[in-house]
């Protein structure tokens, strides 16, 4: 006797369940700490990320310094800030999942840059975003742009290639500039 089409049906529904069920059983769904942390939530989606056009570029604030300057410091889910040189992070309360070492670095560099990231870990993101926020104090108001419109840009710290712009907030009489983030990586003050 041949099986009917509703019987075909419902063994092919039974064998595609078992088979994402196989699937998804390997799929943590909280952080597990034997995992390596880099194959955690901290990897950025980079298919979202897209250069920006070079006719529209913003330039990059050139305030050279022969200085680095670096700090770290665990963070928890309560939130907490840390900082370098008047360059810091500050993570909101549930901003991360579970305690972690951070570290904000100000490079030696032509460019008003810093490279704040998660110890360890390729990229990092969030679960809620964090501010970050660059001192440009070192830069001679010569190089500054008249309008004020500075802002922070995600680039790529091997090339300098410009991969989003942040936007932000210039705090003049402060000399920085703020902004909010998803995920951890190299930034630069541009115009």
């Amino acid at each position: 006797m041949r099986p009917t089409a509703p019987v075909i049906r419902r063994s092919l529904a039974a064998v595609v369940v078992l088979c994402v069920g196989a699937a998804c059983a390997d799929v943590a769904t909280q952080p597990n700490e034997s995992v390596p942390r880099t194959t955690r939530r901290d990897l950025v989606d980079t298919s979202t990320i897209v250069a920006v056009d070079s006719v529209a570029s913003p330039t990059l604030l050139v305030c050279p310094t022969t200085d680095a300057a670096s700090a770290r410091a665990v963070i928890g889910p309560a939130g907490g800030s840390i900082g370098a040189r008047g360059t810091t992070l500050t993570i909101p309360p549930g901003g991360v999942l579970d305690s972690t070492l951070f570290e904000v670095v100000v490079p030696v560099s032509q460019y008003m840059e810093a490279d704040i990231h998660a110890v360890g870990v390729d990229h990092y993101v969030f679960q809620k975003p964090a501010t970050i926020t660059i001192n440009y104090a070192r830069c001679p108001s010569s190089v500054l742009p008249a309008s004020g419109a500075l802002e922070g840009v995600y680039v790529d710290t091997a090339t300098y290639q410009i991969l989003q712009q942040m936007g932000g907030v210039n705090d003049r009489t402060g000399h920085k500039v703020s902004f909010t983030t998803p995920h951890l990586s190299g930034y630069i003050v541009a115009y």
